[in-house]
């Protein structure tokens, strides 16, 4: 079984198009979500899985006088715009560690799911807070695809889903359980909370989603899970300014030492 990024996801000029537009997309939901919670200026973060680095550039400007520690196990998009105040690590969350009470906030957005170890890390995640820290995890929820009217769009959705489980190990359904997985682990004062959005064709939600497909269409093809005719529709839809459905939702749920 494959790791994410080693033959999908892998990062080249059309995985950079997607994060900017996961970026643009779900920044404002995360960051206003992590200015609820309080970070202190002089506070110690850690940004799992930091990507593009837009959430960790942001922290800098709240912590002038703390550190964000961005970590990744592809760096090189993160070391384009550096920060005083920003740690750039290339690091494994599934196999490298931090000292115990290294960090006030942790943030993982999109990386716990795609993992077969995630309680693990989220286990360790709480080891590495200082008492009355917080971890704030996001994922992607498939659930609003159940009520679809449109079978080729949810079809396809579910299709690759399946895929990335079998490939990389991802749960697309292990975001309903964050906050379960959450108190199992000790974590207290839990809370979580979903959205998903209107999805039109022709958007930058649309294109978001259209294009992680897209990254998978050799596969998708070859292994027969989705006909050619089909997967063109899809991509038809998502292009299709009169194109309406829900979106997948963006899940969050944190917890505090």
């Amino acid at each position: 079984m494959e790791k994410y990024g080693d033959s999908l996801f892998t990062l080249d000029a059309d995985e950079e198009v997607r994060l900017d537009l996961l970026c643009r997309l779900f920044d404002p939901e995360t960051t206003r979500l992590l200015a609820e919670l309080g970070t202190r200026p002089d506070a110690r973060c850690l940004e799992v899985g930091a990507g593009s680095g837009s959430v960790a550039r942001w922290w800098c400007e709240q912590v002038p006088d703390g550190e964000v520690v961005a970590t990744d196990v592809q760096t090189s998009l993160l070391e384009r715009d550096p920060r005083p105040n920003l740690t750039v690590l290339r690091h494994d969350v599934v196999r490298e560690v931090f000292p115990p009470e290294s960090f006030d906030v942790i943030h993982a957005r999109l990386v716990l799911s795609h993992l077969r170890e995630r309680d693990e890390v989220l286990r360790r995640m709480r080891d590495w807070l200082r008492p009355g820290g917080v971890v704030l995890v996001e994922s992607f929820g498939w659930f609003p695809l159940g009520g679809s009217p449109n079978p080729v769009y949810s079809g396809v959705l579910r299709r690759w889903s399946d895929l990335l489980r079998e490939v990389v190990g991802t749960d697309s359904g292990w975001s309903r359980r964050q906050p379960g997985s959450l108190l199992e682990l000790g974590y207290r004062d839990v809370g979580a909370r979903s959205a998903t959005w209107h999805l039109r064709g022709g958007t930058d939600l649309a294109e978001f989603w259209r294009r992680g497909v897209a990254m998978s269409a050799e596969r998708l093809l070859a292994d027969g899970r989705v006909p050619a005719d089909e997967l063109a529709e899809f991509h038809r839809l998502l292009r299709d300014p009169g194109f309406w459905d829900l979106s997948p939702a963006f899940v969050q749920a944190w917890g505090h030492r």
